[in-house]
């Protein structure tokens, strides 16, 4: 398996020829009425619905290199949470809400008419797609969560308040940046810290990367602000059935590391492997790598 090293060392041979690529490959972007917004979406391929759940700072397009990986043999969808991505925003961000973007998966899952679909997430998609899970368990046949951001699962965790007061740490310098009006630098900052890289990396880096940290640093402000997440327990995610597998980062931080663990400890049917090489940025540098994991999993699906 490459390791995230040699990965960005292919990133940057190809240079600013990515952007070209990505804009030839990107399927058709169309768009889909959910709750009274329009959400961006790609899809690609046919058979069962895979539905992919971007985190923050994020859009539909980090998922580009996965299509044709996924949409072999089935149907690739990759969609734009509510207020990320280039859309214009009907209004100032005041649904910018863990709620929102729950029901919007909901119900982009039973606009497509497509589930029960399998759903592969990362980060904040992993938090967002666990609690849409357990409202509507009928709509999800499967999961794949990298890393899923469920700070409210740590509360119960040992170690877990310690790991997210070091990780509330390394925000500081991306909430000062937000704070004196520097939203672009803020968003620069947030994603370094997040991935565990040395200050201004992700701003030199071969596009996509940073288009992407660019296009979306308006809702940093707004992710930074939301109420956390409702109280989640391990009972909670027992009751969940539907088979799951978690994946974190062989030099992930200990906030996500805890996390993952935690969630496969409570799941049913989870089983919990490590992406060797990778830190939380592991499925943008790796996407061979994770894309060969998520098809592991679902060939050894009933």
């Amino acid at each position: 398996m490459k390791t995230v090293r040699d990965a960005l060392a292919a990133f940057a041979l190809l240079g600013t020829g990515l952007a070209a690529e990505a804009a030839a490959e990107d399927p058709a972007v169309r768009h889909l009425a959910v709750r009274g917004t329009r959400l961006a979406f790609t899809a690609s391929g046919a058979g069962e619905p895979i539905v992919a759940v971007h985190g923050a700072l994020s859009d539909r397009r980090v998922w580009r290199r996965y299509a044709p990986l996924l949409s072999q043999s089935k149907r690739f969808i990759a969609y734009s949470q509510r207020y990320f991505g280039t859309e214009d925003w009907p209004d100032a961000a005041k649904d910018f809400t863990r709620e929102a973007h729950v029901a919007d998966l909901i119900g982009l899952v039973e606009a497509l008419e497509a589930g029960p679909v399998h759903l592969v997430t990362w980060s904040y998609g992993g938090e967002v797609a666990t609690y849409a899970m357990l409202r509507r368990p009928e709509l999800f046949r499967s999961a794949v969560h990298f890393e899923p951001s469920l700070g409210a699962l740590l509360a119960e965790v040992e170690g877990g308040a310690q790991a997210q007061a070091r990780f509330a740490a390394t925000l500081e310098p991306a909430v000062e940046a937000l704070s004196a009006g520097r939203s672009e630098a803020a968003a620069f900052l947030f994603i370094d810290a997040v991935f565990g890289l040395p200050a201004g990396t992700m701003a030199r880096e071969p596009e996509p990367a940073p288009t992407l940290v660019r296009d979306n640093a308006r809702t940093l402000g707004p992710f930074l602000r939301m109420a956390p997440g409702a109280a989640l327990s391990c009972a909670d995610l027992a009751a969940l059935d539907a088979p799951v597998l978690i994946l974190r980062g062989e030099h992930t931080q200990a906030r996500y590391r805890l996390a993952a663990e935690a969630m496969a400890a409570c799941l049913p049917r989870a089983r919990l492997e490590t992406m060797v090489g990778a830190g939380h940025d592991g499925p943008y540098w790796a996407p061979e790598d994770f894309a060969a994991m998520i098809q592991a999993f679902h060939a050894g699906l009933p």
